[in-house]
């Protein structure tokens, strides 16, 4: 039996996007039921998938398992993995199978990697105390994360202090640069999609922040 790569590969790209936006828990007996584990749906040793989830191994871009992927399983949307099942029925009529690398991303995952171009920073107050931000995700939309921060007075011990916006929507937040405020504490700027959730464009918004928020605004509205 042959492996049938390049079909699969483009074949799931299209059905996996379809299948991310519900939670799976990571106890399988409490699955959503409008998920199932592929090689539990074929019945069928013939019919049952290659599986090779490379996150569940060093065999990555990262080089290590990815948090999240605990086994060797592929898990789908019911109406995903229906229509993965006619097409392996049809490839093996073909003398080739499919071949799984990646499939439902478990939300740990989905947190590990937010945007791996928003990397975090820390900056310096003139008074010494530490502001600290990363990208943490709020919502199921793939760029729905936003900028949260932690404050320190002695870079030892650390508290987080929310995020550095009000807004509260689903949006993206992030490529975040802070530098010393003259009025005390971290100037924070960075990307706000906010009004996109409005059909609007980015924009570009600031805050001064130390123990708290102060002067939120936007620079280029």
């Amino acid at each position: 039996m042959k492996n049938f790569y390049t079909i699969s590969s483009y074949f799931l790209t299209s059905v996996l996007f379809t299948s991310c936006s519900i939670v799976v828990t990571k106890n399988d007996s409490k699955m959503h039921p409008a998920f199932v584990e592929l090689n539990t749906l074929t019945r069928d040793n013939q019919v049952e998938y290659e599986l090779e989830l490379r996150y569940f191994s060093e065999q990555n871009f990262v080089g290590r398992q990815i948090p999240g992927y605990e086994s060797n399983k592929a898990i789908l949307t019911r109406k995903a993995a229906n229509a993965l099942l006619l097409a392996q029925r049809d490839f093996i009529q073909l003398g080739y199978k499919i071949k799984i690398f990646d499939a439902y991303r478990p939300q740990t995952a989905v947190d590990f990697f937010v945007n791996w171009a928003d990397v975090p920073s820390v900056a310096r107050a003139n008074n010494g105390s530490l502001l600290a931000h990363w990208a943490e995700k709020s919502g199921t939309e793939t760029y729905a994360y936003d900028v949260a921060l932690g404050y320190s007075q002695n870079g030892t011990d650390w508290t987080t202090i929310g995020t550095a916006h009000t807004d509260n929507t689903k949006t993206e937040h992030g490529f975040v640069s802070l530098a010393p405020d003259t009025a005390g504490g971290v100037r924070a700027v960075w990307l706000d999609g906010r009004e996109m959730a409005k059909k609007g464009p980015m924009t570009l918004r600031t805050a001064r922040i130390d123990k708290g928020l102060h002067d939120e605004r936007a620079l280029d509205l």
